[in-house]
């Protein structure tokens, strides 16, 4: 996991919910920060627990537009919803990503396949060092 110190929030721009469903993404998000070949999926924490929901077709979104040439860095970013300002709670790179979900089978939901990610990718932050 790259740490979300690395990752200017104040900078990202979030696309609206009418857009992530017309790219297909949804409920997942597609974000960038103005000026920069980056593009991430934005991965929201599921309301009834802990755990996100990254959706398959978004991960293959952003790594299309990666192999395009359209990015050159690519992330999915685990946020907590927020009424205010979502908060970021991991960073981690599209290859990160894709070697998790390589020993998972996606599963069917009302928006299309999507893989289960539990909150313990993002490891303990308990310990100090």
């Amino acid at each position: 996991m790259i740490g979300t110190a690395t990752m200017p929030v104040d900078k990202l721009v979030i696309c609206s919910v009418d857009e992530a469903r017309i790219k297909g993404v949804y409920p997942n998000r597609l974000a960038w920060i103005e000026g920069q070949k980056m593009g991430a999926l934005v991965v929201y924490q599921s309301p009834r627990g802990a755990d996100f929901a990254a959706g398959k077709v978004g991960i293959d979104y952003l790594s299309d537009a990666l192999a395009k040439g359209k990015i050159d860095q690519a992330y999915v970013l685990l946020m907590r919803p927020n009424a205010a300002k979502p908060e970021l709670l991991g960073v981690f790179s599209l290859d990160e990503i894709l070697a998790v979900v390589a020993s998972l089978m996606p599963r069917q939901g009302q928006w299309g396949e999507y893989y289960w990610l539990s909150a313990s990718i993002m490891g303990s932050s308990s310990v100090p060092f």
